[in-house]
């Protein structure tokens, strides 16, 4: 959430047309405090108002923050994961899960230490690394474990 003033904030990545906000739109009853919420953005509607998502009050957009992440769930999508993990995230999993780095995830492990190195001494451009099948469901896991995301 990034408040350009007292009054105005928008989110980054915005949350219309997002799995998350799919996901509560069709579960949170029509007039609930929530519901009402993500209406008022236009957050529910099969095209979203960008205007109206990008003008949000900081209030606001820290309440759809606060329940997108309550809901939030990393899930495994063949060898990658949604959402998507940040570098930050991946070299916590490395470092909390020195097991899954010297095993399952030892190649992604390298890798984006690697990349975290390299990126300390200056710009890089690297390409993206399409993560094997068998990453997937152990970084997901993982991720849920690090952010005390509780188990299916």
């Amino acid at each position: 959430m990034f408040a350009q003033s007292e009054q105005l904030a928008f989110m980054v990545p915005r949350p219309d047309d997002a799995a998350p906000t799919r996901a509560l739109c069709a579960s949170e009853a029509q007039g609930s405090p929530l519901r009402v919420l993500f209406d008022r953005y236009t957050l529910c509607s099969a095209v979203a108002d960008v205007a109206r998502v990008n003008a949000m009050t900081p209030a606001d957009a820290m309440a759809i923050g606060h329940a997108l992440h309550e809901r939030m769930r990393f899930s495994a999508v063949g060898g990658d994961v949604r959402p998507f993990p940040y570098a930050d995230d991946m070299l916590a999993v490395c470092d909390a899960e020195p097991a899954l780095a010297q095993g399952a995830l030892a190649e992604r492990c390298a890798y984006e230490r690697d990349l975290a190195r390299r990126a300390a001494e200056g710009p890089i451009a690297e390409p993206y690394r399409l993560p094997p099948d068998p990453e997937g469901p152990p970084l997901a896991a993982a991720l849920n474990k690090l952010y005390g995301i509780a188990s299916e």
